[in-house]
């Protein structure tokens, strides 16, 4: 397999989690903290997620996700991607692909461009009940690696301890 293919699902393994619940409001929350991940490989340029045609974060490039996540005001949401303006403030022309979320109230979701340039497409990943035991971590793995030249496909095994000698999870993912 090439390295190419691997790094988006690496860098999705490792920063899909929820994000970071530390804001010191003192009202209620009406807003949802959103996460973008760019996992479409071939497009020509950086992708732009809007809600309801603003902005959420800033432009990606293939194989990126967000450092942090963006508060968008809950309730009904038109989520849209495509190419990144040349400022980076928006998406240039017509979106790649639509789709209608509803974002509640203090809610955390996992937005990821996926799919191929000729068949792109939306993964929302409500992160909002991902509780771990203390001392534990949650990690969503989500292999996004297109089918390989000649048919072939990719499988992946997930461990819990260490690579060498850890209890396998889940296999053939």
């Amino acid at each position: 397999m090439k390295k190419g293919l691997i790094l988006p699902v690496l860098a999705l393994a490792l920063v899909v989690g929820a994000c970071d619940e530390d804001d010191d409001t003192t009202g209620p929350n009406t807003q949802a903290s959103v996460r973008f991940v760019n996992a479409i490989p071939g497009l020509t340029g950086n992708l732009a997620l809007t809600a309801n045609g603003t902005m959420v974060g800033s432009a990606l490039g293939f194989g990126n996700a967000a450092s942090q996540c963006t508060r968008v005001n809950s309730g009904s949401t038109t989520l849209a991607f495509g190419t990144a303006n040349t400022g980076g403030t928006g998406i240039s022309g017509t979106a790649l692909e639509t789709m209608t979320q509803n974002l509640t109230s203090g809610g955390n979701v996992t937005v990821i461009a996926t799919g191929t340039a000729a068949d792109p497409q939306f993964l929302v990943f409500n992160n909002t009940s991902t509780n771990p035991p203390a001392g534990q971590t949650a990690v969503r793995f989500v292999n996004l690696v297109p089918t390989l030249t000649g048919g072939g496909s990719s499988t992946f095994n997930v461990f819990t301890g260490t690579t060498t000698t850890g209890t396998p999870l889940t296999s053939s993912l």
